[in-house]
Order: structure tokens, then sequence, then C-alpha cells
């Protein structure tokens, strides 16, 4: 019992200390690109909804700019519009289209667009903010038309750093005057409200000064703008409707990214706000506070459960997974139906972070009492205990031997198979990405995906390698011989690592004979062993240096050797090399990225061929590796 209590209150522990730091890079933000994407992911997982029947809009599209003529127009037809919409009984017009300046050409047009806007009494006009003379200042409909419209809205949106949309401002202040969201000033229109405090009132629910967007990922019911002006449309189309007038043509400039990823248009943007604030349907946050208690909770709460039920590696693993996919269901049902955005990352960090943290603790736990019984049974004497007690504690002492290979296997198995397939999904997806098949991306955005790409591929190499290890060390490699050409694989191996040599100036060299034998072995782990050495003598040498490669046979040997001018190894490291997880400390302070098991599995491969590896080095004068492989 006390044993018990004593692994919850570690689990406790365990749990508190990662929940304190997922907690700190949550609350920095660090976390914020990521939680973009998952939160994006929820959109397309939900799929689109159904856009709101009382919503319509009027497109100026290409087919209008080709028949009534290039933008800008005349305002008469604007003026035109608004009248024809007024007959059909629209019960709110909004005007996604910016009329800063009067018509100096023509002041009738003016004048016709005063009286039309006056007579329909509910048409809503645009501001937006731009810097001019080094000020960020309001820019309104001219004096006369703003005074007699029936509500000004801001239209503008928040850009998040990936350059999509997902909030609105709700309330804008600029130099202490204030303008409400468009769609606000929209919906109180169209309910015959005065003051916007008062949409409330009516039992809408309407966030605070941001709001996030629920975007429908569906098109709204559309009109060309000529259609209209030509009365092709039925008698009761705009009857009581929402109508907005906005421009859809392409080259127009007013794009929007949406959590969809897709292009949308400002006057589509808009229409979904309109609908999130009439259905008050719109995306919850969690707040940051509540957020953080439930990585407590959840740290603290994990660390106990797995902690506490003290199982083997593979069953906490299991338990682990299942909380995984037990909080990704969670997350995306909550968004799914009841519109509340969970953070997703940070919850799955604190459960990734107080797993493993609990599975390595245990595996040095148990080295720990390993070395203490080594201890116990050396100490053990003859004349002070019997035969029986010193076998009793060999067994303890085994059976400790076999847990920690057990523990171990159990991590390299959870590395190799949990991590590996949705690694390599989340490579194929983001090369569709790179290749374009989801759509356009700009430079930038390409050069963070071949980050993701190339980091992507490093960690599939270490899960490999991890997974060669625990097959090697468990005794399950397979060798599957077939005569094959050396000279081939040497050959391929060069042209694989060229372009990785050019970025450093580095002359690879070959010396082969011709006449170089068959050998006959594994074709793939020969493979491996050369693009092993290879690569490590190119990460390896320093710029404009050399690596030659060469080979030589007798009857009964064939050696390859590897040979580079970069930082060496000294005599002292020359015999811990082929150590797991050994790295010199001039590899070290290169910053080459490793983990210290490639020339381990290299020297595995070659012993299971019945050959050999050698290194002769020297400090600053480069290395040799040779191997050698019998005739068979």
């Amino acid at each position: 019992m006390k044993n018990s209590n004593k692994q919850r209150k570690k689990g406790l522990l365990v749990g508190l200390i990662i929940a304190i730091i997922v907690s700190i890079i949550y609350g920095c933000g660090l976390l914020d690109r990521l939680e973009c994407l998952v939160y994006d992911m929820k959109f397309r997982f939900r799929g689109g909804l159904k856009p709101d029947r009382r919503i319509v809009i009027i497109e100026i599209d290409e087919q209008s700019l080709k028949e009534i003529g290039r933008w800008p127009w005349d305002r008469r037809y604007h003026a035109r519009l608004i009248d024809v919409l007024d007959d059909a009984d629209a019960r709110t017009i909004a005007m996604d289209i910016l009329f800063a300046e009067p018509d100096m050409r023509d002041p009738l047009n003016n004048r016709a667009l005063v009286d039309v806007t006056k007579a329909a009494g509910c048409v809503i006009y645009m501001v937006t903010c731009d810097t001019i003379e080094g000020y960020l200042k309001w820019i309104k409909p001219f004096p006369e038309l703003a005074r007699i419209s029936a509500g000004l809205g801001h239209t503008n949106v928040e850009l998040s750093k990936d350059g999509v949309v997902r909030q609105v401002r709700l309330i804008e202040d600029i130099k202490h005057e204030r303008f409400f969201a468009f769609g606000l000033e929209i919906v109180r229109n169209y309910l015959g409200i005065n003051k916007i405090g008062d949409l409330r009132n009516r039992g809408l629910r309407i966030p605070g000064r941001i709001m996030n967007i629920n975007f429908s990922g569906s098109r709204f019911e559309s009109i060309s703008y000529s259609k209209v002006l030509a009365g092709e449309f039925p008698s009761d189309y705009f009857k009581d409707r929402i109508v907005l007038i906005g421009c859809v043509a392409k080259g127009a400039g007013d794009e929007k990214s949406t959590p969809f990823h897709t292009i949308s248009n400002g006057i589509e943007v808009q229409a979904n706000i309109v609908q999130n604030i009439l259905t008050g349907n719109h995306i919850i946050s969690s707040n940051k506070i509540f957020v953080i208690i439930i990585i407590f909770l959840l740290g603290m709460g994990t660390g106990i459960l797995i902690e506490g039920l003290r199982l083997r590696i593979r069953y906490d693993t299991a338990i682990a997974l299942l909380l995984l996919i037990v909080m990704v269901v969670i997350s995306f049902l909550l968004f799914i139906y009841f519109r509340i955005h969970l953070p997703l990352s940070p919850l799955l960090l604190t459960l990734i972070f107080v797993s493993m943290g609990i599975i390595l603790d245990r595996i040095f736990g148990v080295e720990q009492k390993i070395n203490e019984n080594m201890f116990e049974f050396l100490k053990t004497r003859p004349e002070r205990e019997g035969m029986d007690d010193q076998i009793e504690v060999m067994g303890r002492f085994t059976r400790k031997l076999k847990e920690l290979d057990q523990l171990k296997s159990d991590l390299m198995s959870m590395v190799a198979h949990e991590f590996r397939t949705p690694l390599a999904s989340i490579k194929g997806y983001n090369r569709l990405v790179l290749d374009g098949d989801a759509g356009q991306i700009n430079e930038t955005q390409q050069g963070f995906l071949k980050t993701v790409d190339e980091n992507a591929d490093r960690l599939l190499n270490l899960i490999e390698n991890f997974l060669d290890v625990a097959k090697i060390e468990s005794g399950k490699i397979e060798m599957r011989y077939e005569q094959f050409s050396l000279k081939e694989i040497i050959t391929t191996t060069i042209e694989t690592f060229n372009e990785m040599a050019k970025k450093k100036n580095i002359y690879l060299h070959l010396n082969i004979p011709d006449n170089l034998p068959l050998i006959n072995g594994d074709k793939e782990r020969i493979r491996q062993v050369m693009d092993n050495l290879v690569s490590n003598a190119i990460k390896y040498t320093l710029t404009n240096g050399e690596v030659i490669l060469e080979a030589m046979s007798t009857s009964e040997n064939t050696w390859i050797s590897v040979q580079d001018t970069g930082i060496g190894i000294t005599q002292k490291d020359q015999s811990k090399v082929f150590d797991k997880f050994f790295r010199t400390k001039e590899s070290r302070r290169t910053g080459e990225s490793g983990t210290g098991l490639g020339l381990s599995i290299v020297k595995t491969i070659v012993e299971k061929h019945g050959g050999y590896i050698t290194v002769e080095s020297k400090p600053g004068e480069g290395s040799k590796f040779t191997f050698c492989l019998p005739q068979r």
C-alpha cells in the first residue's frame, strides 16, 4: 500500500512538472501556429454547412464587368440597383463598396445615390481603415451619403500570421472613433433595432470584441449584378432578405484564405459573419486560464493513472494512446456539435510528455535497482551467506535484467510502430501541399514546407535506426542473401549523395577495379552500410574537402573503404565509435545531427555477413573506415 501511494505521488509530481512546462509554452503562444493547423483541420473534418437562406449575394463578376464596363462604374448604376432591390422588398441592402469621395465628374450621380439611399432607408455602407501620412485613419463614405445611410460598419477582418481569416473584431476603435462590424450593422438593421447594444436583448448570442468566424464552407446563394439590373430574377427573390453587394471578379484583390484552405471573396466572408451573428453559431474559444487548468488536471491525472497502475510499458503505451484518442475525439465533438474550440495541441503534448516521462523514469529506475543488486551480489561472501542466498540474489539480478531488456524493447517498439505511421502520413500530405495538389502556395510557405519535409525525413531515419537496433538486440534481424554487384551499390551511393557533397563543395572520388567480383549477401543491408559511411564522411568533412571510395578483392575477401579529409577521431574514441549512442566531442561541436546508432548498425550488418570493420583516423586529418566481406 505504501509503495502504491509512493508511485501515485511520483506520477503526480511528473504530471505537475510537465503541466507547468506545457502551460508556459502554451501561454507564451509558442503553439499558436500548430493550433491554427488543428483548428483548420476541425473545419475540414466537419465539412460544409448549409448557408442561411435569408442571405443573398449580388456579385460584381466578370459577366457584369463585360456588360457594364470597366470598374469603377458610374454611381447611377448603384443607385438603380438599390432602387430595384427596394422595389423587390429587400429588408437590408449592404454595399461592400467604398464611396470615399464624391463623383466630381458628374454630381448628379452623387445626388441619385443619396436620394435612393434615403428613400430605401435600409442601406448599410462600409468603412475601412488605412495608413494616411503615417497615421491609421478611417476611410468613410462621402459625408452626405454617410449621414443618410441606415448604418456604417467596418469590413476589417483579422488575418493570422499564416494569412488565414479566422476572426473579426466586432468593435474597432481608431483615434477615439468607433465603428461596429459591417455584419453587426447589417443584422441590427435587418431586425429593426436602433442600437447595437439591444441585439442581446433579442436573444442573440454575441461574443465580446472578437468573434471566431464559423465558416460554412459552402457558397451562399448569389446572382450576377448585371442580371439584377436587367430584372432577371423572380418577383419575390429578394423579399425580406439581406442582400450583400460586392466584387467577386478575379484580380479584384479582395480574396481571403479560409480555414477550409480555400480562397473566398471578401463579400463571402462578410456573409459568413452575418450568418454567425444572426444565428449565434460562431465558434466559441476556450479561455486560456480554463485550458491551463485542464492541462494541469490532465497532466496530474495521467501521471497518477499510469504510475499507479504500474503495468508493463506496452500496456502503459496502450493507455496513453487510448487517452490521446479520447482527447482528440472529445475536442472534435465539442467543435462539431457545440462549436467549442478546445485547443488540442497543448493537451496532446501534455499526455505524450507525461507518458514518456514515466516510461523513461521507470527504465532508469530499473537500471538503478540492477546496479544495487549487482553491488549486493558482489558483497556476498560464502562465509557469511550460503550458496542458496547467492543463487537467490543472482536470480533477482537476472529477472531485473530481463525486465530492463523488456522495457527497452517495448520502448523501441513503441517508437518504431506508433510514430512511424503518422509521421509517414504527415510527410505524404506535406508532399501533396508542396506539389500544389491542395492549392497554390507562395515561396515563403514552400520554404516552411520543405523544412517540415526535411525534418520528417530525419525523424523517419531515426525511427528506422531504433527499429534496426531493436531487431538486432532481439536477434530478429534477417539477412536475405543473393548475388549482386558491389560496384553497382557503390556507384548508386555516389549518385545518391552527389548533391549533398556539392552543397559543401566536397569532391567524391571513386577508385574501384572493373573486375570487382559479385558478392553473396543482403543487397539492401550492404547498401545501408555504404549510405551510412558515405553520409557520415560528407557530414563531418569541412567545405572543399574530399571523400574517396576504394575497393579491392582477392579470391577470399573483398575490402571496401571510405576515406575522408574531415575532423577525424581521437585514438581514445576509436575504440568506442561502434558503440550504441556514442558520438565524439568533435562530431557534436560541428552541429550536425546524429543519434550515434548508425555505426553500431553498420558493424552488426557487416559481422552478420561474416566480415569485420575497422577505423583509422587522426584528429584534423580525417578518417578511413574499411569493412571486409568474405567471398562465399
